[in-house]
């Protein structure tokens, strides 16, 4: 008899506190990067008003030019304040993630949620995928927004 599997909600919850871990860590800008596009699907998607952004075969190099803006701007004392998961299926989870950031010039917190698609690529040998897990996409309206409020014009356009 096989062990009983973890249930999606769990796997997305783990998830989830993996990539906060992965965000609130001091490194380089890369190793940054390359920590966070870990938990990223191949193809991971990202809508933001209205614009897809579809990651290449190398998340990081897209992230880092990303993760440059935002600390030359901000800084990148992040906090991950809320993290909730919601079953789509057996292999899929949609997850609330809320996130802080304190602005290297001390002035007040910016805070945003995102939304991230969970999935699971099936399990080694079943026929259906890799085992890998992670984010499909994004939904980031939140995070652009709330960093155009306070350097307008930092994201080129995409804040809406």
């Amino acid at each position: 008899m096989s062990a009983p599997s973890l249930d999606i909600i769990t796997l997305a919850t783990s998830h989830a506190k993996s990539y906060a871990s992965a965000l609130q860590q001091s490194k380089s800008l890369s190793e940054w990067a390359h920590a966070l596009s870990s938990h990223y699907l191949p193809g991971m998607i990202s809508f933001t008003h209205g614009t897809v952004t579809k990651m290449d075969s190398d998340p990081a190099t897209s992230l880092l030019l990303y993760l440059e803006k935002v600390n030359k701007t901000f800084g990148r004392d992040f906090r991950t304040v809320n993290i909730r998961a919601e079953k789509v299926s057996e292999q899929s989870a949609v997850v609330w993630m809320t996130f802080e950031l304190r602005p290297k010039d001390g002035s007040e917190w910016i805070v945003w949620t995102n939304l991230y698609g969970f999935r699971v690529l099936g399990k080694e040998g079943d026929g259906m995928g890799t085992g890998r897990m992670g984010w499909e996409f994004t939904v980031a309206d939140g995070e652009i927004e709330a960093f155009a409020k306070r350097g307008p014009g930092v994201f080129g356009g995409m804040e809406g």
